[in-house]
């Protein structure tokens, strides 16, 4: 794949709507193994536990990275310079597919999780990944100062950028895979903890964003965690309901909801919840048959391991 100059218009479209899909993804909250947040248009960021069964506190002699062979730590995942400069289109130049800032600008250094940045830079014409945190978890570096920390991963969604389409979720799942040991189940798995937690009008609202991902996950599928998947969107939509109702009792005002969004795309929505909810008002029959959704015919067991509670 070439730089962008003089790449078809369609491909810039799909960049275009891979970044649009970046920006409502980060501001989806209550995931049990990530958070995300937006950097830029191009770029979002987004942290994974490294050992979600494993308490919290670790010593230094208790690395998450032990797991990993030195073999295992490198080859497989840093792209070679050799296939970064082919890729970027300025191999001519020796550039090959740096990150717009190099990983020692992030100031946010945790042995717990490690931070990778999602980027769709125009210039690159496709998606990459870089780590930007805590490198030894996953890849052995000559040198702590090596230029391989700012080498892309090669991750087999963005390596079939072109072939197939790639959602902000795929590669979002491959990370959870290669970074969290062991790896779960369902790298989507929801935190309920969390929408506990907060406060009803806000409950409504990030169950709502909640709801719509994982309706998207489900929807570009199948995938071998769907199954759980669906399992926890009917809790979600559940608990989403609930508090649309308790909010329509109240006699909350629409506005106190739009105080909360952070996009027009938000704001919409949360109207035509509201209406929707104020139009049921004081009927059971919402409580008692939530929206049902298509379950994968897959089974799959549940998550052994608890929840860790550092991302509250």
């Amino acid at each position: 794949m070439m730089a962008s100059e003089g790449a078809p218009a369609v491909d810039k479209k799909r960049l275009q709507n891979f970044m649009n899909d970046m920006l409502k993804v980060s501001c989806v909250k209550g995931f049990k193994y990530f958070v995300m947040h937006i950097r830029s248009r191009e770029e979002m960021i987004c942290s994974i536990i490294n050992e979600p069964s494993v308490p919290i506190l670790l010593s230094a002699n208790n690395s998450p990275s032990n797991s990993f062979s030195a073999q295992e730590k490198r080859s497989p995942l840093i792209m070679s310079r050799k296939q970064q400069k082919r890729l970027s289109g300025y191999g001519f130049i020796n550039v090959g597919l740096p990150p717009a800032s190099p990983s020692g600008s992030e100031e946010d250094e945790n042995d717990d999780y490690t931070m990778f940045l999602l980027a769709a830079y125009s210039r690159y014409n496709s998606p990459y990944v870089w780590i930007r945190t805590n490198h030894s978890h996953l890849v052995k570096l000559a040198t702590p100062d090596s230029p391989e920390k700012d080498y892309p991963l090669l991750l087999k969604t963005t390596s079939q950028w072109v072939e197939k389409d790639v959602k902000v979720w795929h590669i979002l799942a491959e990370l959870v895979h290669i970074c969290c040991t062991p790896s779960p189940p369902n790298p989507f798995a929801v935190d309920f903890d969390y929408f506990d937690s907060l406060h009803l009008s806000e409950r409504a609202l990030a169950s709502g964003a909640m709801v719509r991902f994982l309706q998207q996950v489900l929807a570009s599928g199948p995938h071998p965690y769907d199954r759980k998947v669906h399992s926890d969107l009917l809790k979600v939509a559940q608990r989403h309901f609930l508090a649309m109702m308790h909010l329509v009792e109240e006699e909350v005002k629409v506005p106190e909801l739009l105080s909360l969004c952070h996009s027009q795309g938000q704001q919409q929505r949360a109207v035509e919840q509201f209406q929707v909810q104020a139009a049921h008002t004081g009927s059971q029959a919402l409580l008692a048959q939530p929206p049902q959704f298509h379950a994968p015919s897959t089974q799959q067991s549940q998550p052994s391991w608890p929840m860790a509670q550092r991302w509250q």
